[in-house]
Formats: C-alpha cells, structure tokens, sequence
C-alpha cells in the first residue's frame, strides 16, 4: 500500500545498490523530498518498470542566490528545480553537457521552499547512475566576503590565479567585491588540443556588468569580450591542436548600490569545436540572444 501512495510499483523490487533510498524512496516531493545539503552524492538507481527519481528540498530567503551543480560521469542525468507552493518548474539544466548547472540571479526567486530534481533521460530504462550534487545559498548583505573559488591566497593576482586544469568547468557561486573590482578574479585553465569556450553569465539589469579576458603567459596572445550592456561575455579559443596554459581574468566595470557591495557570476569553460562552428558555445550560453554579435576568438 505504501508503495502504491508514493506511485510505486510494488510489483518490481526497489534497488538494492541504493542505500541512501532503500528505507524511504524520495521520488514523491510532497512527502519524501530529501533535505538538500550542501555537498552529497547521490545514485540514479531505475528498473524496468520503475523509474528511480531523486528530489531535495531547500529554502530559500528573501533576497538569496541560489546556486546548484551537478557533476557526473555518465551522459543523461538532468537536474531541474521547481517552487513547492505550486510546483512549477523555475530553471532547467542544459542536457547537452554531462555537468548540470542551475543559477538563479539575485532577486529572481521568492522567499520560500524549492525542489532540485535529478532524473534520467531514458526514465525506468537508465543505467545506473552516481552523481554528486553540491549548492550555495548566497547572503545579499555585506560586508563583501571572498567566494569559495579564491582560496586561502585570493584570486585577486595572476600569481595566485585560480586552477581550473583542461577538464570543462562551470559554476555560478563566483562575485566581484567593490574592492577588487578593477584587478578581478584571476583563473587558469589547461589547453589540451581542443578548442574551448570561455563564457561569463550576470544580471546586467539588477546587479552590474562583469568583463572578461583571456590571454597566454606571455600576454603575447589577448582577447577580451566587448563591454556590452548584455547579460554574458564570451571569448572562444582556437587551440589549434596545441597544448598550453592560459589566464581568465573576471573584472567588474559597474556594481550597482543594490545591498550586496558586489557583481556575481557564472564562469563555464567549455569544449567546443570552431572548424564546425565558429561561434563556438556563445550561442547557447546566451540562449540565443546575441546571434548579431561577432564575439572575439582568441587563436592559440
């Protein structure tokens, strides 16, 4: 019966590979939604018949950022958050990359309780599947403290840049303070032969405008993204099938007085190829907006 309430198949056994699961079932966000910590694993566990489906549960108040990331080996996991007064679906990740993303922007959620669901593509048929899931919950008041990505050190120099190495990245629990505004956050990723994306997201409207550069150890090689009263910055990279390090560069030309001392934003950094499209991910980053734009290539 109690299989039956939470839209269970009783017909099929639960999987046993699931421990976090195998006493309570969390796919009924109603009444099994898992309390969401801020760093957790998790395993997509389905069976013909029976379609495994994780929710958690977080609240968020007034004025708060929300952030989630979603990393995993294996292709089809989709994480998608949803407000529990109604249950309509507030952001979606993108399915094309195997790392999820959500980042709301300050402001755009309401005080309240949300869900995070994370789900497969092939439903009862999915293999089974580990993720690791991790959030932020970002304060509006100051003072401006450091995020998360600068290290004990700071980021604030290209001495103490941030490592990234070659693999794709992509987080949105990242900020300029007021302070640092004008020498930035410093980051540095690893070519390794594949040409790549560098995209930075904000809420140009409501927050400020961040910029960004790209360049090589030299600084023989420089592109920046033009400075527009846009919500993203975007820089492609040709690698031309060589290796090598690079430096980001995330600056802020304008913070707004709006009670948090500081402009955030997502940083993804990812594999691209420009021989069959030269406008690498920008595109799709930006969802489609700025397609008039010519965003600059940097040529490694």
């Amino acid at each position: 019966r109690e299989e039956i309430t939470r839209g269970r198949n009783p017909l099929v056994a639960d999987c046993e590979d699931d421990l976090a699961e195998f006493g309570q079932r969390n796919d009924d966000p109603n009444r099994f939604a898992t309390p969401l910590e801020a760093s957790q694993d998790g395993l997509i566990c389905s069976v013909i018949g029976d379609e495994d489906v994780d929710w958690f549960e977080v609240e968020i108040g007034e004025n708060q950022r929300f952030t989630a990331r979603l990393t995993t080996d294996e292709p089809g996991i989709t994480l998608a958050l949803y407000q529990a007064s109604d249950g309509a679906q507030i952001e979606a990740s993108r399915d094309r990359y195997h790392d999820k993303l959500i980042a709301t922007p300050r402001g755009q959620l309401q005080p309240g309780t949300y869900w995070l669901k994370v789900s497969h593509q092939l439903r009862d048929r999915a293999p089974q599947t580990t993720y690791h899931l991790e959030y932020d919950v970002m304060e509006p008041n100051p003072p401006c403290l450091p995020d998360s990505w600068e290290g004990q050190a700071g980021n604030n120099q290209r001495g103490v840049a941030t490592v990234l190495g070659a693999d794709e990245i992509r987080f949105g629990n990242a900020w300029i303070c007021a302070e640092e505004r004008n020498v930035g956050d410093w980051y540095t990723i690893n070519l390794d032969g594949r040409d790549k994306t560098v995209h930075i997201g904000f809420a140009h409207t409501s927050d400020g405008r961040a910029e960004l550069a790209v360049m090589d150890q030299d600084l023989t090689r420089y592109a920046e993204s033009a400075a527009q009263e846009k919500s993203g910055q975007c820089v492609n990279i040709r690698s031309n099938g060589q290796q090598g390090i690079l430096y980001l560069r995330v600056t802020a030309a304008i913070i707004y007085a709006d009670g948090d001392d500081r402009v955030d934003y997502t940083l993804q950094v990812l594999d691209t190829d420009l021989d069959a499209n030269p406008r690498g991910e920008c595109d799709t980053l930006n969802n489609g907006l700025f397609g008039f734009f010519n965003w600059p290539t940097l040529d490694y």
